[in-house]
């Protein structure tokens, strides 16, 4: 007879089913009966289905935990939800047809909570640590520490606390679990720290990048406002030498144009009188006195014209204007006494 060891996955494979168990096919065939029609597939899934309660069922019947492929199993259904309005038969004959997975915990006969535990154990640990778990012996609250304590740390260190977790005795197994904690808290509060100095520095870099782009901000509208300013002044500066100008040339043009307009009242008043003491001259009804008369009045009233245009400063040669040119003499001189001649008729 073979010495051959079966272990508890083993024992859920290949064990035959507890005697208090129910006939799965049998029990699903009674579910079945006097319903609606199945199709072959469903009855097949669950039939099969039922097969896989039935083992888990009858592995809590003979073992004091969960082996690891209970919870692979209660892993894969949570995550594919494979069980939803599946059928199944429990160690007392209940029937079940499980829609969430707190359900499924329950008509299993385990609690959301335990389930969940295993789980987290599973997803952090894996198969090999979890197995190496069970092994060293170590309580759900010792699992629950080392658990806690290698979430956030690499691989080699998490390799580093397994290596001291297996070489201790028995007897120093449980003050090595406290000292990983305890190094495991101090690395999170050194952690946390390190964390807190880090925002402070982000913050006072953030704040300093803030100011400098504030400073740059009123640096660059400072900039701007004076360009601004420079090209106001240069208009303005531009616009006024412009408007001053443009009011000369317009003055300019305009006195012109006044002295135009009183020159020929000037000439024509002058025609005027010219006209009308030579047609007082031309009159034979006239006397001489009146005729002296008119040439002494013209005369004056040229010489106070004169005077007037001379004492305004304005630039005119009377004697040039006044004075008729006779020509040369028969010598070739002008006649005697032209320059002071006056104009009599």
């Amino acid at each position: 007879m073979n010495d051959t060891t079966v272990t508890p996955e083993e024992r859920l494979v290949s064990a035959p089913a507890v005697s208090e168990q129910p006939d799965p096919a049998k029990e699903l065939e009674a579910v079945r009966t006097g319903t609606v029609s199945v199709r072959t597939e469903d009855y097949a899934r669950d039939l099969e289905f039922q097969q896989q309660a039935g083992r888990v069922q009858g592995f809590q019947a003979v073992a004091s935990g969960l082996s690891l492929s209970v919870i692979q199993w209660f892993s894969a259904m949570k995550a594919s939800g494979e069980y939803k309005g599946r059928s199944f038969t429990d160690q007392r004959g209940n029937i079940h047809q499980p829609q969430t997975f707190e359900e499924l915990c329950k008509s299993m006969g385990f609690s959301r909570e335990s389930i969940d535990e295993h789980l987290r154990n599973y997803a952090t640990f894996g198969e090999e640590r979890l197995t190496e778990i069970r092994n060293l012996g170590l309580t759900v609250r010792d699992t629950r520490k080392i658990r806690k304590a290698i979430k956030d740390v690499d691989e080699d260190t998490k390799k580093e606390i397994f290596r001291e977790l297996k070489s201790s005795t028995p007897e120093e197994l449980r003050v090595t679990i406290d000292v990983i904690c305890a190094q495991h808290a101090k690395a999170q509060a050194d952690n946390r720290k390190l964390e807190k100095e880090a925002e402070k520095l982000k913050e006072k870099v953030e704040a300093l990048e803030k100011d400098k782009e504030a400073q740059q901000k009123v640096a660059q509208e400072r900039n701007d406002q004076i360009a601004a300013l420079k090209e106001e002044l240069i208009v303005a500066t531009s616009s006024a030498i412009a408007d001053v100008e443009v009011k000369k040339m317009k003055k300019n043009a305009k006195n012109r144009e006044i002295i135009d307009e009183k020159c020929r009242d000037a000439v024509f008043a002058v025609a005027s009188l010219a006209a009308f003491g030579s047609s007082v001259l031309a009159d034979d009804e006239n006397s001489e006195e009146t005729a002296a008369y008119v040439h002494e009045r013209i005369s004056s009233a040229v010489r106070g014209m004169a005077a007037h245009i001379l004492s305004a400063g304005i630039d005119v040669d009377l004697t040039a204007e006044l004075v008729p040119d006779f020509g040369p003499d028969m010598d070739g001189e002008p006649f005697p006494g032209a320059d002071d001649q006056e104009t009599t008729d």
